[in-house]
């Protein structure tokens, strides 16, 4: 009876030949469709944490991508503009250019033709000048800025703006520049104007990280202009506007 027994429950239990096989190649594909899944889900995660930081990173509201052009009769002598009044270099040669009102005779400064009063406002600015070879600020100004003699880099004198001085990225703040912890030196420069709100805001335009933010200010009855400056220790350093 017990030999009986034994033999029913092996024949009833027993597989059939080849199954191990095929449930070995389900369970492969199976095990590759989970792997990826599984790396699917992973890029998906990467990539909604790093807009989420973009996100968080971009100044609130809706900002209007302004065309900015170079105003020649504000360059400083040792200040080339291009034809296209897109870009400034610098060179070790004063230009044989009129000393007019709107001229900046000592600072290397030169302004943006464009001049704001309401609304919010961005360009860009690629700033790849060679490391020891010149250094540059980028931001905005008062349009009555004062532009005989020296003039004070710092939104008491009317000028908001960062600047790169040998490896060290600064905003121009008073009464001396504050330096910047960035994890690298911005190739591009986004700056954000809103005038109602009084802010100035700058953002590496390549990552979206933010490079700093000014305390709001009062804009009331004064127009905004793009501010450029260029200094330097030989020649091709240069500033250029981003389409």
């Amino acid at each position: 009876m017990r030999s009986r027994l034994s033999r029913c429950k092996k024949e009833q239990f027993q597989l059939p030949e080849g199954i191990y096989p095929e449930l070995e190649t389900r369970l492969s594909i199976l095990s590759g469709q989970t792997l990826a899944l599984q790396e699917t889900l992973k890029k998906f995660q990467e990539t909604l944490a790093s807009t989420l930081e973009k996100v968080k990173r971009v100044p609130k509201g809706s900002y209007t991508k302004a065309m900015v052009t170079l105003d020649p009769d504000t360059a400083n002598p040792y200040l080339v503009l291009s034809a296209d009044r897109r870009s400034v270099r610098w060179t070790d040669t004063r230009q044989p250019v009129p000393d007019n009102p709107e001229r900046f005779d000592v600072n290397q400064c030169v302004l943006g033709r464009e001049g704001f009063t309401l609304g919010r406002h961005c360009w860009e600015v690629e700033v790849e000048v060679e490391m020891w070879r010149g250094d540059w600020a980028v931001g905005v100004t008062r349009e009555s800025v004062r532009k005989k003699g020296w003039v004070r880099l710092s939104p008491e004198e009317g000028i908001w703006a960062v600047q790169r001085c040998g490896d060290q990225v600064q905003a121009l703040t008073a009464p001396a520049p504050t330096r910047l912890s960035l994890r690298r030196v911005p190739r591009r420069v986004r700056v954000c104007l809103d005038c109602a709100g009084g802010q100035v805001s700058f953002l590496d335009a390549d990552t979206e990280a933010p490079i700093f933010t000014f305390p709001p200010a009062s804009f009331a009855g004064d127009r905004i202009r793009p501010w450029f400056s260029l200094w330097a220790s030989g020649p091709g350093s240069e500033l250029r506007l981003c389409h």
